[in-house]
């Protein structure tokens, strides 16, 4: 009966130092909002795409394109169900359409597997943006990729939580413990906890005199003495607990201070990339970052030699040699690249060039064929260049179009080529394709369906890198 009492008192007592937040504290420093697929902006036709908002704060990639003739498809007259078929990397997609009452006519289209898979994935949403170097931190990476000291300091702390964690449990596990009534002679699931206050030695002991079943007076005076003891120690473990919670939190203040401090210079000192959710970590994803960036001539980015070896995908060529080296044919391509933004800047020196965005906002794709079922579209995405007029610094000022610039860019893509054929190729033919999908989702739901579905299986993981200094590479 006593034994009884004593574990009634202890379960009483214990209970009563029992911290609010239990094990699931966790300071806001640990929360990681940074979301590289949080793209999810959309603009379509001309007015939106090239408005200041969307320039400004999008730039990047923008694909709104769609079929503009089908040629000999009729979305109307296909049969619901597509067939998808992928082999060594290449998708093809098979279009059934009903001619005659007993005769169905087949179309194909054919192209890397990577491409057609994560293009269809991005028509599926209502998105138009793919890519942007515009992309907003969040406040863990600005402590991550800028502020060492914060970084530090968030590793310090995160190695406190971690033991903060690890001891409230401890404390949670103690209190069970000596709750429970078990007969168990030992000082475990304590002794993490309550030692480090009593002592080993101590501890063992007084676990023993409140386990003991002995009804002799002495033993009852323990089991009391051992109450008062142990719910003393938890009192005091409780308080030190307390203590290290609100460390942490000034701990976790400090670190946004320190890393308020540092945002301010953040887009000065470095390239953000977002991308919409369906590219992000995605090989299609990666091409298009590389797309954005291949104007930037010395830029990482428009390399597709990684780690001293070229990077190719399903598809792609060598574009460099056994050293590395960009071939005569895209030094080439360089070179009138930057002739063509010289001469833009020159015949237009009233306004100071800020970037370009890559879209195809005043293009209509069309479907070709072949002759033998396999289809072809035609149409490409263009690079839209502005700037703002000289010596505005209005950080709202609207944007202006080097119109001369854009359309001698648009007269030759076939530079884009030269200069890196995998890179264009995979931006080309994801805007074709996308374009295709968005069609077919508009004029024939169920065969996009069908083809969304079988391409699921379908998928092409790759890093995206998410931030890299201005003057350096990833």
């Amino acid at each position: 009966m006593r034994l009884r009492f004593c574990i009634k008192l202890v379960l009483a007592l214990s209970a009563s130092v029992a911290l609010a937040e239990g094990p699931d504290f966790r300071p806001d420093i640990l929360a990681f909002n940074a979301a590289p697929g949080s793209l999810r902006e959309i603009a379509r036709g001309r007015d939106q795409v090239t408005s200041s908002r969307i320039l400004r704060k999008v730039g990047g990639v923008l694909f709104q394109g769609q079929i503009g003739n089908f040629g000999p498809i009729e979305p109307d007259r296909l049969r619901s169900e597509a067939d998808v078929q992928v082999h060594d990397g290449i998708a093809t997609i098979t279009l059934r359409q009903k001619s005659w009452v007993f005769w169905t006519k087949e179309y194909h289209y054919v192209g890397p597997a990577w491409i057609i898979a994560e293009s269809a994935r991005f028509a599926n949403t209502p998105e138009t943006a793919a890519v942007t170097f515009f992309g907003e931190p969040s406040e863990e990476e600005k402590k991550r990729i800028y502020s060492p000291a914060a970084l530090t300091m968030e590793r310090n702390s995160i190695m406190r939580i971690n033991a903060y964690n690890a001891d409230i449990e401890q404390f949670n596990r103690c209190a069970n413990f000596l709750q429970t009534g078990s007969s168990m002679r030992t000082r475990q699931p304590c002794a993490p906890v309550l030692a480090n206050d009593l002592g080993n030695d101590q501890l063992i002991l007084l676990i023993r005199a409140l386990r003991s079943n002995s009804t002799d007076p002495s033993a009852e005076q323990s089991r009391s003495s051992a109450i008062v003891t142990l719910t003393e120690s938890m009192r005091r473990v409780k308080k030190e607990l307390e203590n290290e919670e609100k460390l942490l939190i000034d701990l976790a203040a400090d670190i946004r201070i320190a890393m308020e401090e540092s945002g301010e210079q953040f887009h000065q000192k470095f390239f953000l990339a977002d991308l919409h959710p369906e590219l992000a970590g995605t090989q299609l994803g990666f091409r298009l970052l590389q797309a954005d960036s291949l104007l930037n001539f010395n830029a990482f980015l428009q390399s597709t030699v990684v780690g001293g070896k070229e990077l190719l995908f399903d598809g792609d060529e060598a574009q460099y040699d056994s050293e590395g080296k960009l071939n005569k044919k895209a030094q080439e391509a360089i070179a009138s690249l930057k002739k063509i933004f010289q001469q833009c800047q020159e015949a237009r020196n009233e306004l100071v060039l800020r970037a370009w965005i890559l879209s195809d906002f005043d293009i209509e794709y069309n479907v070709a064929n072949d002759n033998d079922g396999f289809l072809q579209i035609e149409g490409e995405p263009f690079y839209y260049v502005w700037g703002v007029q000289k010596g505005n610094v209005d950080p709202d000022a609207e944007p202006v179009e080097f119109a001369e610039c854009t359309a001698e860019l648009k007269d030759n893509s076939q530079l884009y080529d030269s200069l890196n054929n995998n890179i264009w190729r995979a931006t080309r033919e994801s805007a074709r394709a996308s374009a295709l999908f968005r069609s077919l989702k508009d004029d024939a739901p169920e065969v996009f369906s069908s083809i969304l579905g079988q391409l699921e299986a379908h998928q092409f993981e790759f890093f995206t890198p998410r931030a890299w200094p201005r003057n350096g590479n990833l």
